[in-house]
């Protein structure tokens, strides 16, 4: 038996702290996105982490809580991973209370699939991320017990991306991965894992070491103009036999902008 994933990212609610991030569009956005999780019969719902706009502590949590309540809304569980201005004054333990996390990093079984949620926040350096090596530790130990395709999920990507064109990251074209990436994609090389991440606000695939990235876009990425966030999302439907089938949909106008296929790796 597969699994259907309703996916959202870079949700960034709360006041507009760069431009073409119109922040407050994002519940509403998060509203109609619940919608969608609904009619499109998801599974499960996975964050992919950012999402609020963060000014100050006070603020950033009650913005959190805004965005919790949205997702306790949903009519399918939801799972989260902590990004970089999710931390950026509210603090790890605050996130997890908020959110209801059973840990900053943590595993799920759902349909024989190992569904392994890493904290790419755990070392930031600026907007780039960093794990633990005891994180790393419980990553192996996660992979070397899982069945069939561990799914695993990030904030910052695992993989290597060619930022040109990417208007947050052309100029901090490092930024937007994991120090040390290099450790993790030799733990997940050879596991058949399939990564998921989010971060850069852009759908961007590829395959390294026989192992398929996938990066999600922002919700609320309005890029190049100041308001009107088309409201991204995706929707992945993975087979038993690692094939992944993902639409990338938007919300304004409704419409799915294409469509991407990451065949079998065995």
């Amino acid at each position: 038996m597969g699994i259907r994933i309703a996916f959202v990212s870079d949700i960034h609610s709360g006041p507009e702290t760069v431009e073409c991030r119109p922040g407050k569009e994002a519940l509403p956005l998060l509203r109609q996105f619940s919608e969608e999780v609904r009619s499109m019969k998801a599974d499960i719902v996975i964050d992919l982490g950012d999402r609020i706009n963060n000014t100050s502590h006070d603020a950033d949590l009650e913005n959190l809580k805004a965005v919790a309540a949205e997702f306790r809304t949903m009519a399918v569980p939801s799972y989260h991973v902590i990004g970089n201005h999710d931390v950026h004054f509210i603090s790890p333990d605050e996130n997890m209370a908020v959110l209801a996390l059973p840990g900053l990093y943590y595993s799920v079984s759902f349909r024989g699939f190992r569904l392994i949620f890493l904290d790419t926040a755990e070392l930031l350096k600026g907007g780039m991320g960093g794990i633990s090596d005891e994180q790393k530790e419980w990553l192996a130990d996660e992979l070397s017990r899982a069945d069939g395709f561990p799914l695993i999920f990030s904030h910052h990507p695992l993989c290597i991306q060619d930022q040109r064109g990417n208007p947050f990251f052309v100029s901090d074209p490092d930024g937007y991965t994991v120090a040390g990436r290099e450790d993790l994609t030799a733990l997940i090389s050879g596991s058949k894992a399939i990564c998921f991440s989010g971060h850069t606000h852009w759908m961007y695939t590829c395959v390294e070491d026989n192992v398929p990235f996938l990066s999600l876009p922002s919700l609320l990425e309005s890029y190049p103009v100041k308001e009107g966030a088309p409201g991204r999302f995706c929707i992945a439907d993975i087979d038993e036999d690692g094939t992944v089938n993902l639409s990338e949909e938007m919300l304004r106008p409704r419409r799915t902008l294409g469509r991407h296929f990451i065949p079998s790796m065995l």
